[in-house]
């Protein structure tokens, strides 16, 4: 949560900050829903705050006027939002002292489902109508705010995808290095560890087409082929333990060097997968 002293001193209102003279009684209750509605819609990642009690004088500077009357529980307005706005958002009020005076602190969080809209008809709001707050206006939802959403909520699955495949990468490059480190044993003793590299994140990634460039999707697919090949050297080892007793010089330099090959092609996904975890990280 921010420094709410320095948010109330400092503020201006904005994408995630208005100022409100009283609290929202029943009467002021389609007001409260269209200002949380256009507040999580806004284009911006961090939280949304409403602070009830201060507003700014002839001379702009804020003046606290403070909450004398009952404050309203914070249930009141949770329930108002859930039942008129979907999908579901996160929203809390709670008092907050200034100056010895006592305000009120709406926080609306977590906005991570856009577009927020009406669930049903609500005073003078319709169902299924969008605002969205710009600076600190509110507008209607239009074509071009809709696709920003969705392109968002694209990227963001694009983004996801690529933080578990970053980990499916790690696995498999610490499988290589332990398979490399037992070369020896596994010459001698016949040795041999068991996992399997994984590849189905790179699969899924594989697959998107539509969220990465087409580069990105060649090395993957180069990753794969590699994790397809390792693997299968590890089925023909234990073919040779049953069958043979033994390893083959030949054939354990070819599992040697899918190995080594492997090893390059996962240090080169790791930065490719860095890179394009940045890129997301901008667009989302």
């Amino acid at each position: 949560m921010v420094d709410l002293d320095s948010l109330i001193e400092d503020g201006q209102e904005n994408e995630n900050l208005d100022f409100k003279a009283v609290q929202y009684d029943r009467t002021k209750h389609e007001a409260l829903i269209k200002d949380v509605l256009s507040f999580a819609n806004a284009d911006i990642h961090n939280d949304r705050y409403i602070i009830i009690g201060i507003i700014f004088n002839n001379l702009g500077e804020k003046e606290i006027l403070e909450i004398d009357s009952v404050f309203i529980d914070s249930a009141v307005y949770q329930q108002l939002i859930k039942e008129n706005i979907e999908p579901e958002l996160r929203l809390e009020y709670f008092p907050y002292t200034v100056k010895g005076k006592r305000i009120g602190i709406i926080r609306i969080y977590d906005c991570e489902d856009k577009p927020y809209m009406m669930k049903k008809d609500y005073g003078k709001l319709r169902r299924g109508e969008c605002f969205i707050r710009k600076g600190s206006t509110q507008f209607r939802l239009n074509r071009r705010d809709l696709d920003k959403i969705l392109n968002q909520k694209i990227y963001k699955i694009g983004y996801y995808r690529l933080v578990t495949f970053q980990k499916e990468n790690e696995y498999n490059l610490n499988l290589i290095d332990s398979l490399i480190s037992s070369i020896d044993g596994l010459r001698s003793h016949l040795s041999l560890i068991p996992e399997e590299f994984s590849f189905y994140q790179a699969l899924r990634i594989s697959d998107s087409t539509n969220l990465y460039d087409t580069e990105f999707i060649n090395n993957v697919d180069d990753y794969i082929l590699i994790a397809k090949k390792i693997n299968m050297w590890k089925d023909l080892e234990m073919n040779w333990i049953v069958s043979r007793g033994g390893l083959h010089q030949s054939n354990t330099q070819n599992y040697i060097s899918a190995l080594h090959e492997g090893k390059d092609i996962c240090n080169r996904m790791k930065i490719k997968i860095r890179d394009e975890i940045e890129k997301h990280e901008q667009l989302i």
